[in-house]
Parts: structure tokens; C-alpha cells; sequence
């Protein structure tokens, strides 16, 4: 999954997520979506210096190996980040474009 989406959009996606405080969900949301075990993820501390989305991403890759871009999209739907999920979308369309 991270070989697909470049950094840039991966760091956006992670600005998006990394969020605790406010209305919209975030990685933790994400987390519960892939149904993380809280024992794992609780240490994707946000006061660390590397993005708790970031640890997230790590570990989804790690576990779910065959994981799909529109199977991310969809958990990010059910979590009601629309956003990040169109961002994610367009990201895809546009370097599926360049590569034609």
C-alpha cells in the first residue's frame, strides 16, 4: 500500500489523521475501522515524534499484507473521512494518468 501512494500524499494523509483534538475522526478511528487490537496501537503516541498514522499505516502493512488503496478508501468512508479518502482517490487517478 505505501509503494503505491507517494510520500507526499502519504503525509497529507497523515496531517489529515494525526489530529486528536477536534470534530472530525482520526487515526485511532482508522485503527478501530482495521480492528487494531488497542494493546497495539495505544503506543502510536502522538507526543512521539513519528506520526501515530504513520505507526498505523506501518502496522496495517506489516499485518495485512494484501491490503487495497480502495479497501483504505472504504475505512476511511466508514470512519467519516470523506476527505481523506477523495484526496487518496485523486492521488490515485492522477499518477494512473502520468503513467499512460
Amino acid at each position: 500500500m505505501k509503494d503505491v501512494i507517494k510520500p507526499a500524499v502519504m503525509t497529507s494523509i497523515c496531517v489529515c489523521l494525526n489530529n486528536p483534538n477536534g470534530p472530525l475522526k482520526n487515526w485511532e478511528d482508522l485503527a478501530s475501522a482495521f480492528e487494531v487490537p488497542r494493546e497495539i496501537y495505544k503506543d502510536f503516541d502522538p507526543k512521539k515524534p513519528m506520526s501515530p498514522t504513520n505507526s498505523l499505516f506501518d502496522w496495517i502493512s506489516a499485518s495485512k499484507e494484501h491490503l487495497t488503496v480502495g479497501q483504505l478508501c472504504s475505512a476511511l468512508e466508514s470512519i467519516e473521512r470523506c476527505d481523506v479518502a477523495k484526496e487518496l482517490r485523486e492521488h490515485l487517478e492522477q499518477q494512473s494518468t502520468e503513467q499512460e
